[in-house]
């Protein structure tokens, strides 16, 4: 068991940003240029989210910030049809 694991607790407005330019398939270089703050920082600031809610990959990120209303989701039935 992770002791550092803080699961539960809310994110903070920078967090939430975070999140949403990851949904967004933004890299840790291009947010960390966005915030105004080092690279390192990013990955710091990733890890305390992974800690706050427990997820891990992108996928769930984005399902994550889909589901807290942080980006909009649009599915294309064409996407999905058998070809």
């Amino acid at each position: 068991m992770n002791v550092n694991t803080t699961v539960g607790i809310p994110l903070n407005q920078r967090e939430r940003e975070t999140v949403r330019l990851i949904a967004l398939s933004h890299t840790t270089s291009q947010i960390a240029k966005r915030f105004g703050i080092t690279i390192p920082a990013v990955s710091k600031m990733r890890q305390r989210i992974t800690n706050k809610t427990g997820i891990h990959k992108v996928a769930d990120i984005t399902r994550y910030a889909a589901s807290k209303g942080l980006i909009e989701i649009e599915i294309s039935r064409g996407l999905l049809a058998d070809q």
